[in-house]
């Protein structure tokens, strides 16, 4: 899966920007051999917007082993997650807050 960005808008300013890409999600399958989807995965993903990236992880995670069950799965699964916060200020203000 391409890497999807998002950028949470506080008051008109960019504050966070998260990146996320998985690897074997979208294919994980059921009992039934039927795929997890691009669908379920963006829908878990809308589910909680401004989850940090551990919860993030553990969301999808949680969701594919829900969908899942038991059945084996024939590619690993991989997800990442980050969250690129802005230059650390000289000031050591937070470089998402206007002083």
């Amino acid at each position: 899966m391409k890497p999807s960005r998002g950028d949470l808008q506080r008051e008109g300013k960019q504050v966070h920007d998260r990146e996320f890409s998985t690897d074997g999600v979208p294919e994980a399958t059921d009992a039934a051999e039927e795929m997890f989807g691009e669908e379920r995965l963006m829908n878990t993903l809308n589910q909680h917007p401004d989850a940090g990236p551990e919860a993030v992880i553990r969301n999808v995670h949680e969701a594919v082993k829900r969908f899942a069950g038991d059945a084996p799965q024939v590619d690993d699964i991989t997800l990442l997650c980050f969250q690129y916060n802005g230059k650390k200020r000289k000031d050591g203000a937070d470089p998402g807050k206007e002083i």
